[in-house]
């Protein structure tokens, strides 16, 4: 080969290798620049995820564990002054779902009952960033969220039965509404003041479902006979049928009531007769004592008569004296003891002698 074609060859190549050299930088740069473009422009481009959609049924933000202070009443609206909804005891787990206007009281409800809601003063609950919660309007009036249906489950008290134990007045009480019965049980008999019924455990609210027994306090069984019962709440709470909370029925004694003429004596600077009476019942008796004084058989000659009116505790007496009966002999009277207040179960020991 001759000199010239040799030099040609040596162009060619070298141009070759700056055309390779420039292609390489050439698909650089495109990738580089590429990868810029989709950094940029896909920021820019991409569609915005959607936000959340708020709602005001979530349960609030806490601020340690979220918990009950006390048991606490939960009220049908943000006031001390309305219905009761149901007592919530110091260990139930809640759910709270937002507050009052002024931030006072929270709308929460037991969190085993997703049905049940109401109010509470923010002072009774720990655990919770009130200012994080969304509020909820006031049920009696407007507001900018609208409320919650409140429903709640009213309690329902029926008496099952009253009845006699030991001769003591006792009423059973059943709950027969889906809420809770919580305060104090009164129980007026016969239309009389109401009293409180002494249970077992008072302050407990009574759970839909369940009974109870108390004793009604001054109402001693002394005779069979009719009374009317009637049960109440203090303070007062909304039923589901307030018309149903009254009974109507016979009471009698369940253990015998006696009576007897315990002594016959004299007494005084005058010897006047002084009748003793002993209530031997398991109950104190409050009665009109009616005592008289005969001469004894074959004479039935009234000496005289006393209606002594009183109560007598258990094994407790009561004199009756007769101030015109002085020096009699007591071998020559007989005493009789009557009374329409009790139903005596022995009419043996009413006289004397015996």
């Amino acid at each position: 080969m001759n000199e010239p074609d040799e030099q040609l060859e040596e162009v060619i190549e070298e141009r070759r290798r700056f055309e390779l050299a420039g292609a390489v930088m050439v698909l650089a740069i495109v990738v580089t620049l590429g990868a810029s473009a989709f950094v940029v422009f896909g920021r820019g481009n991409a569609d915005p995820a959607p936000a959340a959609t708020p709602t005001t049924t979530a349960s609030a933000t806490t601020d340690g564990p979220l918990r009950l202070l006390q048991a606490v009443d939960l009220r049908s609206a943000p006031s001390a002054q309305v219905a009761i909804v149901v007592r919530l005891l110091e260990h139930e787990s809640i759910r709270v779902l937002g507050r009052s206007a002024d931030g006072g009281w929270l709308a929460l409800g037991p969190s085993a009952r997703p049905t049940v809601i109401g109010w509470v003063p923010v002072s009774q609950v720990a655990g919770v960033v009130v200012e994080d919660l969304p509020v909820l309007a006031d049920p009696r009036g407007g507001g900018a969220v609208a409320a919650p249906t409140f429903t709640p489950d009213l309690p329902d008290l029926v008496i099952q039965t009253a009845f006699a134990r030991g001769n003591l007045l006792y009423v059973s009480v059943l709950n027969d509404g889906a809420g809770d019965a919580s305060g104090t049980f009164l129980v007026s008999v016969n239309d009389g003041a109401p009293v409180t019924l002494q249970v077992a455990r008072p302050g407990e609210p009574l759970r839909a479902g369940d009974s109870l027994e108390g004793t009604v306090p001054g109402y001693p069984i002394q005779i069979r006979g009719g009374l009317r019962v009637r049960v109440l709440l203090d303070p007062p709470l909304a039923e589901e049928d307030p018309d149903n909370n009254t009974w109507d029925g016979i009471v009698e004694p369940d253990a015998p009531n006696d009576l007897e003429v315990s002594s016959v004596e004299t007494d005084g600077p005058d010897g006047h007769l002084v009748v003793v009476i002993r209530n031997n019942s398991p109950i104190p008796i409050t009665a009109a004592f009616t005592v008289s004084v005969r001469e004894a058989l074959p004479s039935t000659t009234l000496l005289g008569r006393e209606i002594v009116s009183g109560t007598v505790d258990p094994q407790g007496t009561i004199r009756v004296s007769f101030p015109g009966l002085q020096g009699l002999s007591l071998a020559e009277i007989a005493v009789r003891l009557s009374t329409d207040g009790v139903d005596d179960a022995v009419i043996a020991n009413n006289s004397y002698p015996r």
